[in-house]
């Protein structure tokens, strides 16, 4: 008998998983087809420098090379990846004048092999005159910091906030200070990037890639390269991992369908592992300052939370992201006031886009981990801590302060995590662990995530310097 109605708590059949599993699905790289060329791309190891000549004389000649290409060669339009920021922080496919992160582009080979291709790359010569670099999205936003975008005037690209007109600590009778640094990341996917171009009759191409979302690259890679989207197809095959790192369009993707139509021949790149831990979009990489204001007793009366984001040398919805740490750093507790204030920065490394979550854990992160410092400031155990100050039933269906509106909050959950674990026999074993002053000590870490919906459009969002 079939089982009606919701999935949650029945079986759910897996249709995926025997071809996986038999090893019958093909990824990108499994595609083989008759002539086809292989792509490699000669990027920067400077973090920022100027570019003087690029010399592919040598390249051009060795064995098995179809094609080497330049931004003098190839004309290739500046990339936006992300519309609210203005036109002259977009990426040149090929890199053209300065190269601004250790991984830009110089220039793009196809060889019969990949052996050949790679051959080919390591003997196009780049002379740089090196630039100082800002790796730090804090330092990037000092004063004396270098501009990464002349034409841009600053390295501040985004900016976010709501409750600047009041002070959310004031009357608070203790205040609890710390910094909370969610480190940057790469994805690391266990298949890396990788595309296949195979151009048709009367300028129709199919594009194979290892995405998330075919749909939203073919809507990028169509303008871009001023196509006629009908004649465009874009395929994900099995895909080795994602986790929002392979959900946009990467330049890579234009460049392999440039040449593809420059040759008009099949190509291949397949990104290499090295290559993967630079080219492919990282995440995180925010500091956040909080400042939570209590009674004596525990109970929040004010946070102010002041959050620097890393956007990279590129910025995309890496730098935007502050606005989905903001509508969720209230979470599940009732906080009267509170001041939020986020500035992503440009800088010379990796860009950032969306990882796991895209901005909210990091608002989690900084939530409870400041009310874990108040709880032992307070001497109140961490678990009654959050009790005294959840929302409650009859506050909903509510707006919180961050703006977002929710419609369930309840103690259940961490009620029953605590009786299962035996949060107190837990508690018990720590301290006596602690009296002996062995080397196996015990760590109770406590932490609600809260999933709120989004806001739309975001209360106080204003855009970075000159973007008007």
């Amino acid at each position: 008998m079939a089982v009606q109605g919701s999935i949650l708590g029945n079986a759910v059949l897996r249709r995926e998983d025997p071809s996986l599993l038999v090893g019958d699905d093909k990824f990108c790289d499994d595609l083989n087809i008759t002539g086809i060329g292989h792509v490699y791309f000669v990027r920067s190891v400077m973090a920022h420098a100027n570019i003087g000549a690029v010399d592919i004389s040598s390249a051009v000649d060795m064995p098995g090379v179809r094609g080497v290409w330049t931004a003098d060669t190839l004309e290739a339009a500046p990339f936006l990846a992300f519309p609210l920021f203005p036109p002259h922080v977009a990426r040149p496919p090929l890199a053209k004048g300065k190269v601004r992160f250790v991984g830009d582009i110089l220039a793009v080979v196809v060889a019969d092999s990949l052996a050949e291709a790679i051959d080919a790359g390591e003997a196009v010569f780049v002379d740089y005159d090196e630039l100082p670099a800002v790796s730090d999205a804090e330092a990037a936003l000092a004063s004396d910091a270098p501009v990464i975008f002349e034409e841009h005037g600053s390295n501040m690209i985004f900016e976010t906030a709501i409750g600047a007109d009041e002070d959310p600590l004031v009357g608070a009778e203790h205040i609890t200070e710390g910094r909370v640094v969610s480190q940057r990341l790469a994805g690391v996917p266990m298949e890396n990037n990788g595309c296949v171009v195979v151009p048709g009759d009367n300028g129709h191409l199919t594009i194979w890639i290892s995405s998330q979302n075919p749909i939203a690259v073919r809507d990028a890679l169509v303008p871009q390269l001023g196509l006629d989207a009908a004649n465009v197809r874009v395929v994900a095959p099995a895909v080795g991992g994602g986790f929002g790192p392979k959900a946009g369009p990467y330049t890579e993707q234009i460049l392999t369908t440039m040449v593809a139509m420059q040759l008009n021949q099949p190509v291949k790149w397949t990104e290499l592992r090295s290559e993967n831990m630079v080219a492919m979009v990282h995440g995180r990489d925010m500091v956040l300052y909080a400042k939570l204001g209590t009674t004596n007793d525990g109970i929040i009366t004010g946070l102010d939370l002041d959050v620097i984001a890393n956007g990279g040398a590129y910025p995309a919805i890496g730098a935007f992201l502050t606005v989905f740490t903001q509508t969720m750093s209230q979470g599940v507790y009732k906080i009267p006031k509170l001041r939020f204030h986020a500035r992503s920065a440009i800088t010379n490394t990796t860009t950032t886009a969306a990882y796991r979550g895209a901005g909210r854990p990091e608002a989690t992160q900084v939530l409870e981990r400041i009310i874990d410092m108040a709880a032992k400031e307070l001497d109140i155990d961490p678990a009654e801590m959050r009790r005294r100050n959840f929302l409650t039933p009859d506050m909903f269906p509510l707006t919180t302060t961050a703006a977002p509106t929710t419609t369930v909050a309840n103690t259940r959950p961490l009620d029953e995590a605590l009786r299962q674990a035996d949060y107190q026999g837990m508690v018990a074993m720590q301290a006596a662990r602690r009296a002996e002053g062995g080397p196996r000590q015990l760590g109770i870490g406590l932490r609600r995530t809260s999933k709120l919906p989004p806001c739309w459009p975001p209360p106080g969002v204003r855009r970075g310097r000159d973007q008007r």
